[in-house]
């Protein structure tokens, strides 16, 4: 958590039966990509695999460290809506509206999910980490229609295994304290216990004077208990119970302001607030990018009053997060050419947050968001080996999982207005609750998932193979959209806000998809690996929980129509040319993958900061293209290794789009999708 500066930073680890050994040769990884263990040169997928021993000498705690290893991987931590967003190759959904699924799946010990806000949670005691490019809908479901994050976490050991680590990270005051007890409880259960405590004292330093948390930090504390248990040679239970607290100082600790110039003068801009309330900005705003400075006042006195929004922490921006995560894991190896495996998986997480958006002086567009995840799944999958070149996999996979999204909201300042109208703070008051806010937006939803898959793999001989398959997935949505309160100011100012006050509706969304794929490779010796790759994804539609209380909206909901919130599903079709090659008798990996993905109705979303309206909708085609190439070289000198990746990415809007600022961007290069990126580093072990 925060930037991890390896030559500044001090490590220290106290383990048992240390190794003294330098490294000789490439670790070898095998990887899950299909749900099956398979070396990394030899599965037809482009993916960025890390074991557990990179990961450590990395000191990787999440997956924004991730990011920085993987060069079109990006991440952000926001405040509303999904609270995250996550883009691969240019391809991710927005994090204003906590009702988009991430285009990027996670998958924690082999159950997904489609939550971005996961990333602000910490990872301990992982063993290995994949990253998986383009489409994955056949294994991994829907969400992930731009690739899956994929951590599994270190399994129990027979023998005792115990170890201790502290760091201390220099630039933002951070520490970590970590410790792991692992080994056998019996001649067949066996269990292993990690715990982690991270603190970062400044990710972020507000630089708006007077403000109560000058130095914004994060801190999370972690645990996660497994049990295996291996009664005989053919059957094995998993039971992971993961449990994790994350804090913050505000929902802006992650955010910077990128103004057109590194200068901004005092000025009042009553355009952004649609009641003309005045907008102060300081000259003093810093506006350099990347400099880890923002500038954010603490909430206005007229609403900060007490009772006046519920859930503000008075007025102290804040943010915090609990997430519960049982997952059990049965593999049967009912003969020699089957096996059935279930994992059942429950995970529970709650949000709460609360800071001010606006920028400005005057501490307004507050904002206390909460937000509640229950997800039940259960998949079973039967892999069957027909003979020694024919693989037969067929699953089924299912979900229910119940959000709950409630926003309440200072956008418009009315309470603000209403003060200084009347000159009498009091008035900011609502005449019924007290309370001194415009609204407050509730969005309790209800998903139903179900899919079927299967996939064959035939050897066609020792050099080819052929790998078919497809998932049919069917998904049902059920949204309350309900303002269970509107301010009273806001009702006389606004007609039409008044019937919205405690205005409910029902929205309904289905769909289904049909997603296949093939894979082609072709391996003339051990060490060199061609593939094709045709893939397909999916990403399901819904109903937005970013809208405003508007006056167009409500009408059109009280007539039924709910077309005004509802995105459609986001589709991609394309494939995958890549070489997978060791060369140099071992000592040098060197992958490379030429992808072309045409995706449609890309989900999207846009804020007016005129009209202060969310506009959520599909944007149409969009092509995406790119080259990538990773190396690993061992070198001849004791103990160093190099290491590199290059990523070329196009991706571009393929149809016409118009934005909200009426510009048409057919043609044009899409955000989050840099054309060249790339990353280098080396390793240098060697004993003390």
């Amino acid at each position: 958590m925060g930037k991890k500066i390896g030559l500044c930073g001090l490590a220290i680890a106290l383990a048992i039966n240390v190794p003294t050994a330098t490294a000789q040769v490439l670790e070898e990884i095998v990887v899950n990509a299909r749900k099956k263990e398979e070396s990394l040169q030899d599965v037809p997928v482009t993916l960025t695999a890390l074991g557990s021993e990179s990961l450590e000498r990395l000191n990787i705690n999440n997956i924004k460290d991730i990011a920085s290893l993987v060069p079109t991987l990006q991440t952000a931590q926001r405040g509303s809506g999904a609270g995250a967003s996550i883009f691969l190759r240019g391809i991710g959904s927005s994090s204003i509206d906590a009702s988009f699924d991430s285009a990027v799946a996670l998958n924690f010990d082999d159950v997904v999910s489609n939550s971005a806000r996961l990333i602000s949670q910490g990872n301990l005691d992982m063993a290995q980490v994949e990253v998986l490019k383009g489409p994955q809908s056949l294994y991994f479901g829907k969400g992930a229609s731009a690739g899956v994050v994929s951590i599994q976490s270190a399994d129990p050991t027979q023998e005792f295994e115990a170890f201790v680590r502290a760091s201390v990270e220099s630039e933002e005051g951070g520490q970590t304290f970590e410790g792991v007890v692992s080994g056998a409880l019996s001649e067949t259960l066996s269990a292993r216990l990690a715990a982690r405590s991270i603190n970062i004292d400044e990710v972020q330093l507000n630089t708006q004077p007077g403000v109560a948390n000058r130095q914004r930090g994060e801190e999370s504390r972690d645990a996660r208990l497994t049990l295996l248990w291996e009664p005989s040679d053919r059957f094995s239970a998993n039971l992971k119970i993961s449990v994790s607290e994350y804090e913050n100082d505000g929902s802006l600790s992650f955010t910077d302001v990128n103004c057109a110039d590194d200068t901004a003068q005092l000025g009042v801009y009553p355009q952004a607030s649609a009641l003309a309330v005045p907008i102060l900005v300081a000259n003093t705003y810093d506006c350099q990018f990347g400099d880890q400075r923002t500038q954010v006042a603490d909430q206005n006195s007229i609403v900060n009053q007490p009772g006046g929004q519920p859930g503000n922490n008075n007025g102290v921006p804040f943010g915090s997060q609990e997430l519960e995560l049982a997952r059990l894991k049965l593999d049967w190896q009912i003969s020699d050419a089957l096996t059935l495996t279930s994992v059942t998986s429950n995970l529970d997480l709650s949000e709460a947050g609360f800071d001010c958006f606006a920028y400005d002086t005057n501490g307004s567009n507050c904002i206390v968001t909460e937000n509640t995840v229950d997800s039940f799944s259960q998949e079973l999958r039967l892999a069957a080996s027909i003979n020694s070149s024919l693989e037969v996999v067929v699953g089924a996979y299912y979900q229910n999982r119940d959000l709950l999204h409630v926003n309440i909201q200072d956008v418009f300042s009315v309470p603000v207005l209403l003060s200084l109208l009347t000159g009498s703070p009091e008035a900011a008051r609502d005449p019924f609750t007290g309370f001194t806010i415009d609204w407050i937006k509730e969005h309790p939803t209800a998903h139903e998932t179900f899919s079927l898959f299967s996939s064959l793999s035939w050897n066609i001989n020792d050099a080819w193979n052929l790998t078919v398959g497809g998932r049919y997935s069917d998904e049902q949505k059920e949204n309350l959209y309900q303002t269970p309160f509107v301010h009273a100011g806001f009702q006389l100012l606004l007609p039409g806000a008044a019937a919205q006050s405690g205005f409910s509706v029902p929205i309904d969304f289905a769909d289904t998809n049909f997603s296949p794929e093939l894979s082609l490779s072709y391996q003339p010796t051990e060490n060199l690996n061609y593939y094709f790759a045709y893939k397909t994804g999916f990403k399901s539609g819904g109903v937005s929980f970013s809208q405003l209380p508007v006056l167009a909206d409500f009408f059109a909901l009280a007539a039924g129509d709910a077309s005004a919130l509802i995105f459609d599903s986001e589709t991609v079709e394309g494939f995958e040319l890549g070489l997978k090659s060791l060369l140099l008798d071992g000592d040098l990996r060197l992958n490379a993958t030429l992808y072309d993905y045409d995706y449609e109705n890309l989900q999207n979303q846009q804020f007016n900061s005129l009209t202060f309206v969310f506009t959520t909708f599909n944007a149409g085609d969009v092509d995406n293209r790119g080259l990538e190439v990773d190396a690993v070289y061992q070198t001849d000198f004791d103990g160093l290794s190099l290491r590199g990746a290059f990523a070329y990415t196009d991706s571009k809007y393929s149809s016409s789009f118009v934005n909200i600022a009426g510009v048409d961007l057919n043609g044009q290069t899409r955000q989050n999708a840099p054309e060249l990126t790339f990353n280098m580093g080396f390793d240098y072990i060697f004993p003390i």
